[in-house]
């Protein structure tokens, strides 16, 4: 797990450089940081049929690792729409269910009080790129997209308001 992230991290800045005349500077680059970032996904996936949460825990690091890897996802889409590449559809349903994913996780951490400023900031940046892919996506997809979204959201706010510094910083 480790070693997806790291090299997902590695290869992240190259992946986010501009295009120019229709094509991506760095494409190896590109091609590595998503490869390590699915592998990593798909390796959490698959171990946590087995493992315990503290195990996956010292297995794939914090929730950095797993917000890095489903952010690097959806910014390879991103970019493969915009370049106008054709992604297919098994492929784009992977790549979306890791955000859901991703989102769902989020909003069982807002249900559970876990609610820090990192998860704050990760449920913004994810809202961001979910609405930056909805014009690309098919309908469905974005509308499951926007759901999960919501949910997550309203959990996030019934959790700030349960914790009276939260409200009184809010001035409610």
């Amino acid at each position: 797990g480790e070693v997806c992230f790291y090299r997902s991290l590695l290869h992240r800045p190259y992946l986010l450089r501009p295009a120019s005349h229709g094509k991506h500077p760095f494409p190896e680059s590109r091609r590595v940081c998503v490869e390590a970032a699915l592998n990593d996904l798909r390796l959490r996936k698959e171990y946590a049929r087995v493992l315990s949460k503290e195990q996956l825990a010292q297995s794939f690091g914090g929730a950095y690792a797993l917000f890095n890897s489903a952010i690097v996802v959806g910014m390879s889409l991103l970019i493969g729409f915009s370049l106008g590449e054709r992604i297919d559809t098994a492929d784009l349903n992977e790549r979306i269910g890791y955000l859901q994913n991703f989102i769902t996780q989020l909003r069982r951490n807002f249900d559970a009080g876990n609610v820090d400023a990192s998860a704050e900031r990760e449920q913004m940046v994810i809202e961001v790129l979910v609405s930056r892919l909805e014009p690309f996506l098919p309908r469905d997809l974005a509308k499951r997209s926007r759901g999960e979204l919501a949910a997550a959201k309203g959990s996030m706010r019934a959790t700030m308001m349960q914790d009276p510094i939260r409200r009184s910083q809010l001035g409610l």
